[in-house]
């Protein structure tokens, strides 16, 4: 599907080069916009930038605020404007019981998922109130509106960073700037393999029954694709949808529980 719904527009989508991240700076190509991605994955980077020589890639760890401050000022001076931002970039966190959180491991989830997604706002949002518009998407999850057994870090830096679009939403409407969260379900990919093994340790079950699990934690029986939330963004990112600000989107095939069933 190609378009023009996003022409004209200045993109920058964090962990860009797989899963969510890839999907959306492909969809957005697609609608015409000029896309910036960063990732910490080097090839990935490379991978992007050679199958879409127009996209600009930065490798970054979004906790790190200078590299951040320099990522987004560099877009700023090629381009003069920033016209969406999707905070995407997260990591899993420590899978287990509570006694057996590591606070180290702990601070890394909320580095990365809650900080890194605090960082990129801190040093869009003074570009996008010159502009007097934007649109911004959190990234959370389905574990950002409901309980997670055994992935308590995860689970809290999803609720905080629904909090912080919330809060956004709030604070910058009347600049123009909507800010609004994509909750996913369980989204095929190498990604989730790796939650389902992780889950597969912990609680002695296999990863087949692990997946029939997520599967059941759905109304639709199913799993999501990256796909889904990146029409899901496109929408929210376009003029489309050009009054729709604080809202929570779960993309996730109507999902009832995240406990095991």
């Amino acid at each position: 599907m190609t378009g023009t719904r996003l022409k004209g527009k200045v993109a920058l989508i964090t962990a860009g080069a797989s899963g969510i991240g890839k999907a959306t700076a492909e969809r957005f190509l697609a609608e015409d916009a000029t896309v910036a991605i960063c990732d910490m994955d080097e090839a990935a980077l490379a991978t992007m930038k050679e199958t879409y020589p127009s996209i600009v890639t930065y490798q970054l760890n979004v906790a790190d605020e200078e590299a951040v401050k320099g990522m987004i000022s560099d877009i700023h001076d090629k381009f003069g404007q920033i016209d969406a931002l999707v905070n995407n970039a997260g990591v899993a966190g420590q899978t287990g019981p509570i006694e057996e959180q590591e606070i180290d491991a702990w601070r890394q989830c909320m580095a990365v998922n809650v900080e890194g997604t605090m960082l990129t706002m801190k040093y869009v949002a003074p570009i996008m109130k010159s502009q007097k518009s934007g649109a911004v998407i959190n990234i959370s999850s389905t574990a950002g509106i409901m309980g997670y057994p055994y992935r308590s870090p995860y689970a809290a830096s999803k609720w905080a960073v629904v909090g912080l679009a919330k809060t956004w939403a709030m604070e910058l409407g009347e600049d123009n700037i909507r800010v609004n969260t994509i909750c996913p379900g369980s989204v095929d990919g190498d990604r989730m393999v790796r939650v389902i093994a992780a889950e597969a340790e912990t609680t002695g079950l296999t990863p087949e029954a692990i997946r029939i699990s997520y599967e059941k934690q759905t109304s639709m029986r199913t799993f999501i694709v990256a796909e889904d939330i990146a029409n899901a963004a496109l929408f929210m990112c376009s003029d489309e949808g050009r009054f729709v600000s604080g809202q929570v989107f779960g993309v996730d095939g109507a999902a009832t529980t995240l406990d095991k069933v």
